[in-house]
């Protein structure tokens, strides 16, 4: 939670991931947008988080690689 706090005293849009329904966390300062796994398995929300960790991970990638 520091990070997304430093994060917003930077102006730096925070984007946080969670799980259940986000709970407190969505509420916090420096977290912009959140990215919740609606579920309440943690097996579930764990292949979930990795899931948008990756495709979030990969679109950089591309963006950053394209001429």
């Amino acid at each position: 939670l520091e990070a997304f706090r430093l994060a917003d005293s930077r102006s730096v849009v925070g984007i946080g991931i969670s799980g259940y329904r986000g709970g407190a966390f969505v509420h916090e300062a420096g977290v912009d947008h959140c990215l919740t796994i609606d579920s309440a398995s943690v097996h579930r929300i764990q292949e979930g988080q990795a899931a948008l960790t990756t495709a979030i991970g990969e679109s950089v990638e591309r963006r950053v690689a394209a001429p």
